[in-house]
């Protein structure tokens, strides 16, 4: 039913756009005075109130959307949805996700250093407080293999 909705709704976007865009094709160059020589032309007024006729075509069109109709449950129940719901449980839908440890570090130092460290030469040693937890935990695990 969602998709159905947002299927409709890219529609009736598309729909406005179209209208909006012919009518200000149209509409603009009859206000900019093009059409004079012919005798078609615009008072200010006019050109006002079409422009606000512009709009409100624009939301009442907009506005059909709520003549939607959610389909019912025994409507979307079809054979076609059973099959595709058994196919679906016979597939391997399992997905593993190894968690926050295979994510790189997201408080890794910066490779470059500040412009005055670099200018001067110096290296930045890596201190306690520019460590994350995770990675303090990780180096107590390694240093306590290590013994």
């Amino acid at each position: 039913a969602a998709i159905q909705l947002s299927k409709k709704t890219v529609r009736r976007i598309r729909i406005n756009f179209f209208a909006a865009s012919i009518y200000n094709l149209v509409g603009i160059p009859i206000a900019a005075g093009i059409f004079v020589p012919w005798g078609l032309s615009l008072k200010p007024w006019m050109a006002s109130a079409a422009m606000a006729m512009s709009s409100v075509s624009v939301v009442l069109s907009s506005l059909l959307l709520k003549t939607f109709k959610k389909p019912s449950k025994e409507k979307m129940l079809t054979p076609k949805y059973y099959a595709k719901f058994a196919a679906d449980q016979e597939l391997d839908n399992i997905s593993v996700h190894r968690g926050v440890e295979s994510l790189p570090s997201s408080r890794e130092p910066s490779k470059q250093g500040s412009i005055i460290s670099r200018l001067s030469g110096k290296k930045k040693t890596p201190s306690p407080d520019h460590t994350s937890l995770l990675e303090m935990n990780n180096m107590s695990d390694s240093d306590s293999s290590d013994i």
